[in-house]
C-alpha cells in the first residue's frame, strides 16, 4: 500500500517526558485512500446511576481493613455494574494470606456475569477479583511488617528476602510504584529493582487435547459481534481471557446449554484460530472452531503488525544548528543538519471544512528525543547569557526551508513535505 503525504503544517506541539504529539494538517491526493482507523470498543450507554456505582471489593463492609488495607492508587476502577462474585471475604488486619492455605481468597476464574464483563475494561475486570483484593491486603501488611517485623524501607539498602517477598505480592495486583499514603511512605516503599516474577501474568482457560472432542456436539455460535464487544481485544487468546472470567450461568445463557460445568479453549494468535469445548453436568460436550474465514472480526497477530505498519512513518526535520568539536572548542560553527526518527498516526481529527478542500487533519506522535531541538535553539549550551565571544553573534538557529520530510520507513516510498518558506 503506497502512502503519500503532500503537505504538512505544524499547528501545535504537546510534550511530555517521553512523548511528543504533533497536530498537523495533511493533504492527501484524491487518488490515494485514507487508511481506515477503526473505532475502539464502544461501551453500551448506561445511565449515571450505573456509572457512579463503586466496585464490590468482596470485603465485609464492617471490617475496617476494607479501605485502610488497599494500596493507594489514584486510578480506581469504576465498573458499570457490581460484579457478581459469590463470596464475601473478611480480612485479618495482621495476616498475610497464602494461596495454598486460603485458596478461596485468590479466586479469579468464572466470577463475573457477561453484562459486567462486556460493560467494563480489562483493567477494571482484573481489579475486581478476590485475587486482586487479597494481593492488595497482603502487600499492605507486608509493607508494615516485612522488614523483620518492621516497616519496609527500600532506601535503607538491598535485602534479598525483602525484595523477593515484595515481588511475591506485587504479581497479584499489577503495580508497585505508588504504594503508601504519605510522601514518606511512598519513598520508603518504592522498590527501584525489577523482577519478571513480580509482573502480572495473563489468565486463560485450560487447553484441551483433540481426543477430548470425540462424541461432542457441534456448536454454531456467531462470534462476530461478540468479539467486537470483548474488552480484552480481538485475538483468539482474548476470547479465552473473557471466558476465563465469565461465570457458568452466563456461559449457559450465551450458548443455550443447560448447567455448564466446564469450559476449555485452544487458541493460536499467529494463525487466528480459536477452539472452544464446553461440558454440561451430564458430561455432554459441545465443540466449535472459528477462524478468519468464518468469523471476519477475529484477528491474528499479523493484522496488528499491519495496522502499525500502515501508520508508521519516519520524520526528518531540517535545522540550522550549532556544531562544535568537543576536542577543539575553536571549531564551533553553524551547520545544516537533520534530526529525525519514527512517528505514528494516532487518530484523525474530523474537520469537514478542511476535508472539503482536500486536506486531512491527523494526530501524530513520536518519542521526545526525535523532536528534541535543544542543540538548535538552546544557546546556553555553548554560550553564557552575556558572552563576549565573537562567535556568539553568529548563532542563527532556524528550521531549514524545505526541511520537513515524512516517508514510509518500511516500504521506503518517500514523500517529502515541503514548507514554502522558512520557519
Amino acid at each position: 500500500m503506497k502512502k503519500s503525504l503532500n503537505l504538512i503544517l505544524l499547528t501545535s506541539l504537546v510534550t511530555s517526558s517521553s512523548l511528543l504529539v504533533i497536530s498537523c494538517n495533511n493533504n492527501y491526493p484524491n487518488s490515494y485512500k485514507i487508511p481506515t482507523i477503526p473505532n475502539s470498543n464502544q461501551k453500551p450507554n448506561n445511565d449515571k446511576s450505573d456509572q457512579d456505582k463503586k466496585p464490590n471489593h468482596f470485603i465485609d463492609n464492617n471490617n475496617h481493613n476494607n479501605q485502610n488495607d488497599q494500596p493507594n492508587n489514584d486510578i480506581e476502577p469504576k465498573p458499570n455494574d457490581i460484579p457478581s462474585n459469590r463470596s464475601k471475604l473478611v480480612y485479618d488486619s495482621n495476616k498475610i494470606y497464602d494461596i495454598d492455605k486460603n485458596p478461596e481468597y485468590f479466586t479469579d476464574a468464572h466470577l463475573f456475569d457477561s453484562d459486567f464483563l462486556l460493560k467494563n475494561s480489562a483493567y477494571t475486570i482484573s481489579r475486581s477479583t478476590n485475587k486482586f483484593f487479597t494481593g492488595s491486603h497482603n502487600m499492605n501488611v507486608f509493607l508494615k511488617t516485612g522488614y523483620y517485623n518492621n516497616p519496609v524501607d527500600f532506601r535503607n539498602g538491598y535485602d534479598q528476602n525483602t525484595d523477593n517477598e515484595f515481588w511475591k505480592h506485587s504479581k497479584n495486583i499489577g503495580w508497585y510504584g505508588d504504594l503508601g499514603k504519605t510522601d514518606e511512605e511512598k519513598v520508603a516503599f518504592y522498590n527501584d529493582q525489577l523482577s519478571v516474577d513480580g509482573m502480572v501474568k495473563q489468565a486463560y482457560l485450560n487447553k484441551f487435547e483433540q481426543k477430548e472432542i470425540d462424541s461432542s456436539k457441534t456448536l454454531n455460535f456467531d462470534f462476530n459481534n461478540f468479539i467486537l464487544k470483548n474488552p480484552f481485544g480481538y485475538l483468539p487468546s482474548n476470547l479465552s481471557q473473557l471466558f476465563y472470567y465469565m461465570d457458568f450461568d452466563s456461559i449457559s445463557r450465551l450458548y443455550k446449554i443447560k448447567s455448564v460445568k466446564d469450559i476449555k479453549a485452544n487458541f493460536d494468535d499467529e494463525k487466528g484460530e480459536f477452539e472452544i469445548l464446553i461440558t454440561d453436568k451430564n458430561n455432554q460436550k459441545y465443540y466449535q472452531k472459528i477462524n478468519q474465514t468464518n468469523t471476519s472480526s477475529l484477528k491474528k497477530n499479523l493484522d496488528f503488525y499491519q495496522y502499525i505498519h500502515d501508520r508508521s512513518f519516519s520524520l526528518l526535520v531540517g535545522v540550522n544548528r550549532w556544531w562544535e568539536d568537543p576536542f577543539d572548542l575553536r571549531s564551533g560553527k553553524m551547520i545544516q543538519d537533520f534530526k529525525g526518527g519514527t512517528m505514528w498516526v494516532l487518530d484523525r481529527v474530523v474537520n469537514k471544512e478542511l476535508e472539503d478542500k482536500g486536506y486531512w487533519e491527523l494526530l501524530l506522535a513520536t518519542n521526545i528525543h526525535v523532536f528534541s531541538l535543544a542543540e538548535t535553539f538552546d544557546k546556553s549550551i555553548y554560550f553564557s547569557k552575556n558572552s563576549t565571544n565573537a562567535k556568539a553573534s553568529k548563532w542563527t538557529p532556524r528550521y531549514l526551508k524545505h526541511g520537513l520530510k515524512i516517508f514510509n520507513i518500511i516500504t521506503g516510498l518517500f514523500s517529502e513535505l515541503y514548507r514554502r518558506q522558512s520557519f
